[in-house]
């Protein structure tokens, strides 16, 4: 009897702390950022409400000169930002966040620990539900990611954000999520490329005006990913097709010089042209 007690006793003080932490913002390395992977799941599966958008920014910076980035660079180390906007000055508050390749499972890279967050297993989280960096209605927490060493992926970023009252329940909290899609920095001349494929693209007209044209020839067949890079190696468009001939559009393209990337399987070429 005494230890039908304790027993109840354990589970009624197990049962005590996770709605503690529930209500207080905390999460488990399970994926509740929003994440396709993660089937969507976020903060409202513990806490009631719905989740909102419009709240988080997610920011990517150098990390050793602090400058926002918009493309990644292989083997490169850099500081996410998770940034929540709450005016209704919350009791506790709490994140969780974690990047994707493409939209695979696999989790790029490493991950290790920076303001007011800690790393559990492929996940950042904060580190208590009072450790975000609050200045004008902001929080805001950190960390690190290096990129990893081989890959030509998008990194797609999510977070999930709980704003919540610390009543010790799962009412009355607030949930916001957030994305961000990263590309790889390309630097074509650190690319080997391939002579048979290159021989084999077409690109007309040349200069383009509204659409490049791309015919492959000489038998190459699959699947053929296209990357339209500037000067400076951003990718600024991307196509993916399987015919012999496709069609870039290049709406919203400044005039000037380009470069198409062409991938298909291991064969990479390169092709420059210009946008009228």
């Amino acid at each position: 009897m005494k230890l039908k007690n304790f027993t109840i006793l354990t589970f009624a003080l197990i049962a005590g702390y996770i709605t503690l932490n529930s209500s207080s913002g905390g999460i488990t390395s399970s994926d509740y950022t929003g994440s396709p992977q993660g089937g969507s799941a976020n903060c409202t599966q513990c806490h009631t409400g719905t989740a909102s958008n419009s709240s988080v920014i997610i920011m990517v910076k150098d990390f050793a000169t602090g400058v926002p980035v918009s493309q990644y660079e292989l083997g490169q180390t850099y500081t996410i930002d998770i940034i929540l906007s709450d005016a209704s000055n919350p009791v506790a508050t709490g994140f969780q966040s974690t990047l994707y390749t493409g939209a695979s499972s696999a989790h790029p890279g490493t991950l290790t620990a920076n303001t007011g967050s800690k790393i559990q297993g492929s996940f950042a989280t904060h580190t208590s539900k009072t450790s975000a960096t609050v200045s004008s209605s902001t929080y805001k927490w950190s960390y690190n990611w290096t990129a990893p060493l081989t890959t030509t992926a998008t990194v797609n970023i999510y977070a999930s954000c709980n704003s919540a009252n610390n009543d010790m329940n799962s009412t009355g909290d607030v949930i916001y999520t957030g994305s961000l899609a990263l590309q790889q920095k390309v630097t074509p001349a650190s690319i080997q490329e391939s002579d048979d494929l290159k021989n084999a693209v077409q690109l007309f007209p040349n200069p383009a005006v509204n659409d490049l044209q791309v015919q492959i020839q000489n038998g190459f067949k699959g699947m053929n990913n296209y990357r339209i890079m500037d000067l400076f190696g951003r990718v600024v468009r991307t196509h993916q097709s399987a015919s012999a001939q496709t069609a870039i559009s290049l709406d919203g393209l400044a005039s000037g010089q380009y470069i198409l990337m062409i991938s298909q399987g291991t064969d990479i070429a390169m092709k420059s042209f210009s946008k009228q």
